[in-house]
C-alpha cells in the first residue's frame, strides 16, 4: 500500500514538472509575436527559426468621421528573437471579416525547401451578391532570416470565388 502512494506521489511531481516544462515552452513560443503588440489572428508557425506571427491590424481605409468601425484587417509578421518584427504582407482587404482558415509549412522539392502556405477566407461585401466567401492563397518563402512572398506562386493560386450568372450557373 505504501509502495503504491509513493509511486502515486512520484508520478503527481512527475506529471506537475512536465506541465510546467510544457507550460514553459508555450510561453517561450508566443513570447516573439507578442513584441508586435497587436491581437494575434491565427497561432504563430516557427519556420527555421523566424516565428510567423498573423496579427490583426487597423486599415488604413477609415475615413476620419466615419461612424462605423471597419473590421480589422490581417498582416504577416516575421520576428526574429534578436531583431524587430518585421511587416511581411498585408492580406487583401475588402472591408470585410477576414480569417485565416489554415498556415503550414509544405516541401516543395527534392532539396527539402518548404514553403508557408497560408489560406485566408474573406467574407463577401454586402453590395455583392454573395454565393460564397472569397479565399486567397499566399505562398512564402524562407530567405536570409525573413519570410518573403513569393509572387509567382501566389499569383497561380489568385483570389478565389465562385462566378454566378443570373440563372445561378
Amino acid at each position: 500500500m505504501l509502495t503504491l502512494i509513493v509511486g502515486a506521489i512520484e508520478m503527481i511531481k512527475l506529471i506537475i514538472f512536465l506541465g510546467y516544462l510544457l507550460g514553459s515552452t508555450a510561453i517561450a513560443s508566443n513570447e516573439g509575436c507578442s513584441a508586435t503588440g497587436l491581437r494575434e489572428a491565427y497561432s504563430s508557425l516557427d519556420v527555421h527559426g523566424v516565428k510567423a506571427c498573423f496579427v490583426y491590424t487597423k486599415p488604413d481605409l477609415q475615413a476620419k468621421g466615419q461612424l462605423s468601425r471597419e473590421p480589422d484587417g490581417i498582416s504577416l509578421y516575421s520576428v526574429v528573437s534578436s531583431e524587430k518584427p518585421k511587416l511581411v504582407y498585408e492580406f487583401p482587404y475588402l472591408g470585410t471579416e477576414g480569417v485565416i482558415t489554415d498556415a503550414f509549412l509544405l516541401p516543395v522539392d527534392e532539396g527539402g525547401e518548404e514553403l508557408l502556405f497560408v489560406v485566408h477566407r474573406m467574407e463577401i461585401p454586402r453590395e455583392w451578391d454573395p454565393v460564397s466567401d472569397i479565399y486567397d492563397v499566399s505562398v512564402f518563402r524562407f530567405e536570409a532570416d525573413t519570410l518573403l512572398l513569393d509572387k509567382k506562386l501566389t499569383r497561380f493560386f489568385h483570389l478565389g470565388g465562385d462566378d454566378v450568372d443570373k440563372k445561378g450557373g
